[in-house]
């Protein structure tokens, strides 16, 4: 991977000015008097190319239209509204060029895609505002140099343990989209427990999510199984008999990119009643002049209730309390406490409107704490409402709250309110949550034969029977100078052990932060604390560690800089004493 090195002491705009256009635009195309420029009316080199991004409009005419900049200065509204973020971000071409026709090629023209690491870089600068001066973004983003490379349709291997999905091989007609629903019961009594999703589509999806259905759904209403029902009819106009059960829908999973593999935080799963079953959604557009087969593969990968440490819940926030007079642009808004809809606090990892087709933009904010009055969420597509992924959770405590600020244009006659059908409306907000703070838990790999291991986190049991049940009795070893058989194990020291099959695990337990670990002279076996630590991280006060000298193990021994939770490390000082391992 080649390096990318920047001063840190340029604003962030220089480097994308000096790092990103001048390397990738302005090689013949967004320069004075070429034609590119001409065509566009855009020119990016150094003292233009700031005035005519920022707050400028675009010449693109449907863009124009859509009411879209170049660049806004209205932080995370401004990402969603800029031409310029269109235009250059590759991994979401599948939606540029179904929902936009128009807005003509990816840039950069001719050359490869930015590199995920420029497209982050410029993100960060556009969320803060994209001022001319000042470190916004963080330079060690350039560092990713991978792109993005369009993902290849295969059939998915259906999962060890849990169900797996399949729609189609079924048609989309020339100049035409298509959206169905496709009800899947399943013959499940207990409840089940998703903890990975993965979903695989054909091009030319626009959409896909699987729904369950509230508890509130009518035996009478269920659909009949195994049928596609279409949304539209070959004329464009909903058939309402199909849409009767959306009332009733509860958001599952889904992902608007041709490729999803999801994974619930470490310790988490999502609970659900497998009597509801699910009800299967797929859009696909066809701009071509032929027949387009559409196809989609879901996978629900599923732990044991008894692995799970926090319990995901469908987060649901629904105002009803709709009235849009005819003829008008009406803004609601609505806030939901925290103390009024649960006991404790929350942690919200996934986020998700829905709206009808009068919305013209959704908007969600945070209410109390140190983030109080922060957008974290828009939405300007009523029917394909992006889904916000928040990595780590969003915390919030019983004072804090999220409030929903929708605007919609009935351009009818009548007043609108709230309802089940595509004429009514609806304000509703849907996620992922769990109670509590994170959970203290993390994934662990372990490979069939000797592993090093550590303890992750700080336990009552610290036998090996009870951390890592799986292991072969009897082959748990410490170091201290000479191999010494052990059969518990100690916070800090380093462990080899064995294991006769290769497996994925999740260890939960009381975080420690920071460790004070005793060495001897030469090499220990050691192990980290509850979270990575670099080596840099490490605290040496007597300058003992050699630099260098710190190796993992998988299948063969590898110098590391990191020192993971739950694995062992052999550690090289040059005299004894103590070292002092700090979380980040």
């Amino acid at each position: 991977m080649t390096s990318v090195i920047v001063s840190q002491n340029n604003s962030t705009w220089d480097i994308i000015q000096s790092e990103i256009l001048d390397q990738n635009c302005t090689i013949g195309c967004h320069v004075g008097g070429s034609s590119f420029a001409e065509q566009s009316n855009l020119i990016l080199t150094e003292g233009e190319a700031y005035n005519q991004l920022v707050n400028a409009l675009p010449h693109n005419s449907a863009a124009l239209s859509d009411g879209l900049l170049r660049v806004g200065t209205s932080g995370l509204t401004s990402l969603y509204s800029s031409f310029l973020w269109e235009k250059i971000n590759a991994p979401n071409q599948e939606h540029y060029f179904t929902d936009h026709p128009y807005y003509g090629s990816i840039m950069p023209l001719g050359l490869p895609y930015l590199t995920n690491g420029e497209l982050a870089f410029i993100r960060e600068w556009i969320i803060g505002n994209a001022p001319e001066t000042g470190e916004i973004a963080d330079t060690l983003l350039l560092e990713d140099t991978t792109r993005y490379e369009p993902p290849i349709f295969e059939i998915l291997t259906p999962p060890e343990q849990g169900f797996q999905f399949h729609l189609g091989p079924f048609e989309i007609p020339s100049g035409l989209d298509r959206e169905f629903f496709y009800y899947h019961p399943l013959e499940e009594s207990e409840d089940i427990f998703i903890e990975r999703v993965e979903i695989n589509m054909r091009p030319g999806s626009h959409h896909f999510i699987a729904y369950t259905f509230a508890q509130t759904m009518p035996g009478v209403l269920y659909p009949e199984p195994f049928v596609y029902r279409d949304l539209r009819d070959d004329n464009g106009n909903y058939i309402q008999e199909n849409m009767i059960q959306m009332a009733f829908h509860k958001f599952g999973a889904g992902t608007q990119w041709p490729r999803l593999d999801y994974h619930f935080p470490p310790g988490v799963a999502l609970r659900m009643d497998p009597n509801l079953g699910f009800d299967l959604n797929s859009h696909y557009v066809n701009f071509s002049d032929t027949t387009m087969t559409g196809e989609v593969y879901l996978n629900f990968h599923t732990v044991d209730q008894e692995d799970v440490v926090k319990e995901a819940n469908i987060l649901m926030m629904n105002n009803n309390n709709i009235s849009l007079p005819p003829n008008q642009v009406t803004t609601l808004t609505r806030t939901f406490w925290v103390s009024d809809m649960f006991q404790e606090p929350i942690s919200v990892f996934q986020l998700f409107s829905h709206a009808h087709q009068h919305m013209l933009e959704f908007k969600v904010y945070i209410e109390g704490g140190e983030q109080d009055g922060e957008l974290i969420y828009i939405a300007s597509d009523w029917a394909h409402p992006p889904i916000l992924e928040l990595d780590p959770p969003l915390y919030m405590g019983l004072t804090q709250g999220l409030t929903i600020e929708a605007t919609y244009n009935n351009w009818t006659d009548e007043t609108i309110e709230f309802g089940f059908l595509s004429t009514d409306e609806m304000m509703i907000l849907f996620g992922y949550y769990y109670l509590g703070d994170s959970p203290s838990a993390i994934p662990l790999s372990i490979q069939d034969g000797w592993n090093l291991v550590g303890l992750p986190f700080e336990y009552d049991d610290t036998s090996v029977e009870s951390i890592f049940p799986e292991s072969i009795l009897g082959t748990l070893f410490q170091f201290d100078g000479s191999y010494i058989s052990a059969g518990e194990l100690d916070f800090g020291s380093g462990y080899w052990l064995y294991f006769d099959e290769p497996l994925s695990t999740v260890l939960s337990g009381i975080i420690v932060e920071t460790n004070v670990v005793t060495l001897a002279e030469g090499w220990n076996l050691i192990s980290g604390i509850s979270t990575p630590v670099s080596v840099e991280q490490i605290y040496d006060p007597q300058s003992i560690t050699v630099s260098g000298a710190l190796y993992g193990f998988s299948e063969t021994y590898f110098q590391s800089e990191i020192l993971h939770p739950g694995k062992g490390y052999w550690i090289r000082t040059i005299s004894s004493g103590s070292i002092t391992l700090i979380e980040n």
